[in-house]
């Protein structure tokens, strides 16, 4: 369980206190339970001095009666009794009398048998005082004729003493409670207050608020820290906030860029993508982050299939900027296959250290279909070349023959032998002339030649003339009103004759093709 700072604090400072405070106590109880056992025995000393001298001089005298000279000493409250002894401890005098009986103090007679003075010891809640009552024989040593005994009671003296320790107890209590509470204020003011404020603000800027926090009313450690976390705070904003902005700005330039780009890390994992690579890959940024970069960006080689080799291996490889074979195809998450080109770089850091790749590739499969027609365009040009100049030449001779032809129509005149071949041969010839002036035309790239002609008699003459010498007899259905139409009569006559061809390797047996010539009238014009 988490226990709160001020709460620490407070018990700290409630358990510092209290421990100083019952340290002290102790330190003055134990002061004055010594001071009052010394004064006690000093007490007890001397009043059994006094009543070993006054034991003396009544056994000089011969006076039995030896207490009651020194009723002034035997009846003080604290005395409890006295005992008189000869020297051989044997009780003499007793006050009260029942105390006769009691024994003396194993250690006493020990204490005297080597001379020495005075000698007390506690007992409870008494303490026996012990004096030798010694004769002083003028001219003589002095002699001990026997032992005063003399109990005082400890009681008054600890009830006393408790009654002192109650009140300091009390007055170190208040004090403590006084002391305890003006510590907590200074400290929660001074300490615990600027110190809370800082937490509350350190919460806030972990969920992304700035709050600066207030200025500490002492100029010390507590306020620069305050200060220095709102220098810290504001930095970390404006640092963040400018990242955020170049953040943005990445973002808007990877989704500005035309082609795909994959960035990924040290381990080859990816970790974004932008628009056009999520549209090209089929993958999102979500699906493919943290996936192997080979996952993702399936690469084969166009006409063989075989997988290609990991290009974000071969950058943090060598190093460098690696570049993909020319026929390379990215098969997307769908299976679908595109063609690419890319390059590939590595992601150094202020250290020069790799830290990710960076690949940029593009979909060039529109490109290839181009370039391929672009080349088929260019092999058409050159067969338009090589049409044109054999038709050039084909022309030429066909000159040659049209002259002989008319030259012998000029010596056979109409009707004669030989005359039908003749114009059939023209005729022949004629388009002849015609399909080279077609293939003249493609070669130099020139637009039909238009006119207003017949429809229906170029279909009869081209089709008579493509079934001539064949099993297959034309039909002709032509209606008598049929519109003119403005077509170059080469490339329709060319047009009647494949679909005559047609017609004829459709019947090896031979048969009729029926020629059906009309006006048409088209929905909407």
């Amino acid at each position: 369980m988490r226990v709160p700072l001020r709460l620490r604090v407070s018990l700290f400072i409630v358990l510092s206190v209290v421990s100083l405070s019952v340290v002290s106590t102790l330190l003055f109880v134990w002061f004055l339970r010594d001071t009052a056992e010394r004064e006690i025995v000093a007490r007890g000393t001397a009043l059994c001095q006094s009543l070993a001298r006054a034991a003396a001089d009544g056994l000089a005298a011969e006076d039995l009666d030896l207490i009651d000279r020194a009723a002034y000493i035997v009846q003080s409250e604290d005395v409890r009794f006295a005992q008189v002894f000869s020297s051989i401890w044997s009780p003499i005098q007793a006050y009260p009398f029942d105390a006769m009986h009691l024994p003396p103090d194993p250690g006493a007679q020990t204490h005297f048998k080597t001379g020495a003075g005075p000698f007390h010891v506690a007992a409870g809640d008494q303490i026996d005082f012990y004096d030798p009552v010694v004769l002083h024989v003028p001219l003589a040593s002095d002699t001990t004729i026997g032992y005063i005994r003399l109990s005082l009671s400890t009681a008054a003296m600890r009830q006393s003493q408790a009654s002192v320790v109650l009140g300091s107890l009390l007055i170190a209590a208040t004090i403590t409670l006084i002391f305890v509470a003006i510590t907590h204020v200074l400290i929660g003011r001074t300490v615990l207050a600027p110190l809370m404020s800082l937490h509350r603000a350190v919460g806030l800027f972990r969920d992304g608020r700035v709050v600066p926090v207030p200025a500490a009313r002492a100029d010390d450690e507590i306020a620069d820290l305050s200060r220095e976390f709102n220098a810290m705070s504001l930095a970390l904003l404006d640092r963040e906030e400018r990242l955020s902005e170049e953040k943005e700005r990445l973002a808007v330039t990877l989704r500005s860029i035309g082609d795909g780009v994959i960035v990924t890390d040290a381990d080859g994992r990816v970790s974004l993508l932008n628009r056009v690579a999520e549209d090209l890959a089929g993958w999102t940024t979500e699906e493919a982050a943290g996936k192997p970069f080979c996952e993702v960006f399936r690469i084969r080689h166009e006409k063989s299939g075989e997988p290609c080799e990991n290009i974000v291996g071969r950058v943090m490889a060598t190093g460098g900027v690696v570049s993909l074979a020319s026929q390379t195809a990215l098969i997307r998450r769908d299976g679908a296959q595109i063609l690419i080109e890319d390059a590939a770089a590595p992601i150094r850091d202020r250290e020069s250290q790799i830290i990710g790749v960076v690949l940029v590739f593009r979909d060039v499969t529109e490109k290839r279909r181009l370039e391929a027609e672009l080349l088929k365009a260019e092999k058409l040009q050159s067969l338009g070349v090589l049409a044109g100049g054999i038709a050039h030449d084909f022309n030429n001779l066909l000159t040659g023959i049209l002259g002989n032809i008319s030259l012998a129509g000029l010596s056979v005149g109409p009707g004669a032998a030989g005359r039908t071949h003749l114009d059939q041969a023209e005729a022949a010839a004629q388009r002849a002339a015609e399909l080279t002036a077609q293939l003249l035309t493609f070669a130099r790239g020139g637009a039909p030649v238009k006119q207003t002609a017949s429809i229906g008699e170029i279909l009869v003459e081209s089709a008579r003339f493509i079934l001539s010498g064949t099993s297959v007899r034309p039909a002709f259905e032509v209606a008598a009103d049929v519109w003119p139409v403005e077509v170059d009569t080469g490339q329709i006559s060319q047009v009647f004759n494949n679909l005559t061809l047609n017609a004829v390797q459709a019947m090896p047996g031979g048969g009729t093709v029926t020629y059906t010539v009309g006006n048409v009238a088209l929905a909407g014009g």
